[in-house]
């Protein structure tokens, strides 16, 4: 069952709320909608994962990620000492939902559904509903049946032992990591829906999503891996080949305690970089880097990621950073 945003249940007050906007803050607005319905919770301030799901860059998404909280089509707030990204229709929505149906099927606007409060928590760390004022003219509609019905079985999937919403969590993770480091000329002979089931059944299969990750990552770095073409492969194409095995560093990847995507250098190279080119750049050419500390000298792991890094290195240069040749071995 499919929960319905508001602006899908009153077409008519939602283009009047979206009057003044862009072409692009209208996609940029109507994905984190869609993602707020999807998981019932405020989003996570994570720039890259929003970026992930707009397709496009971080460093293009931020000012018009700004623009909308300006204009208060969506809200940014803290809660300890997190932040998160939300709608203050939404917002009421949360606070309003009752758990309890009707004969007809049809659940009231009232009190907070336990059903809903249960499938958060098992979510993550739920933030506090806010108590805010809409500021949309929007008119809050009586709660559809199949919103109760999915709250109750996603608080059922969030409990112990639930492998098949574990399951799609990962799913997503993977995705999003792999399509924010691979090349985008192989992103557009592929799919996200296709991507989903090839790793779905890496998974199943029993490979770790460190692992798919890492290969990932090594691939789309490597230029030289990707043939006679010049062109990497698309991106579930390369996964449903099977060898993505052969990329895997040979570093052991620990389960669920390494962080793939970390510079081992000083964190304020890697922070410079992300400001001046985003989060996918420094993902794709400075995190597979190793960093020698005597000579300040970041190596690149081949030379595709060097020529990348080398056109980005003003800023840390000035920091006193040398770009180094690279890694001998790796390239």
């Amino acid at each position: 069952m499919k929960r319905e945003n508001f602006y899908r249940r009153d077409p008519g007050a939602a283009l009047q709320g979206m009057v003044s906007m862009t072409l692009e803050e209208r996609g940029v607005y109507n994905t984190v909608i869609d993602l707020l319905y999807l998981t019932w919770r405020p989003l996570e301030d994570n720039r890259g994962y929003i970026a992930g799901h707009c397709g496009c860059a971080v460093q293009k998404l931020n000012p018009i990620l700004n623009r909308l909280i300006e204009k208060r089509k969506l809200i940014r707030f803290e809660v300890d000492g997190e932040h998160y990204i939300s709608n203050a229709k939404f917002e009421d929505e949360r606070r309003s939902v009752k758990g309890v149906t009707t004969r007809s099927g049809r659940a009231e606007v009232g009190e907070k559904s336990a059903g809903v409060e249960e499938k958060s928590a098992g979510v993550g760390n739920n933030p506090p509903l806010l108590d805010l004022e809409s500021v949309e003219n929007q008119t809050l509609t009586a709660l559809d049946k199949s919103r109760q019905d999915k709250s109750s079985s996603e608080a059922i999937a969030s409990s112990p032992g639930a492998c098949a919403r574990e399951l799609d969590e990962v799913v997503e993770q993977v995705v999003v990591a792999l399509w924010g480091v691979w090349p985008e000329v192989g992103l557009r002979r592929s799919g996200k829906r296709e991507l989903r089931k090839v790793i779905r059944a890496e998974l199943v299969a029993g490979a770790a999503a460190e692992r798919l990750i890492a290969a990932g990552s090594a691939y789309a770095a490597d230029k030289s891996a990707w043939g006679s073409s010049g062109q990497p492969k698309a991106v579930a194409e390369w996964f449903a080949l099977g060898r993505w095995a052969d990329f895997v560093p040979a570093v052991a990847v620990v389960a669920a305690a390494v962080d793939l995507f970390r510079f081992e250098g000083p964190a304020e190279v890697r922070r410079k970089l992300c400001e001046t080119q985003g989060e996918s750049f420094v993902r794709k050419y400075l995190d597979p880097a190793r960093y020698d500390p005597g000579g300040r000298a970041v190596l690149p792991a081949n030379g595709y990621a060097r020529e990348e890094l080398a056109r980005a290195w003003f800023p840390i240069k000035s920091m006193g950073y040398v770009l180094g040749d690279v890694q001998r071995g790796v390239a």
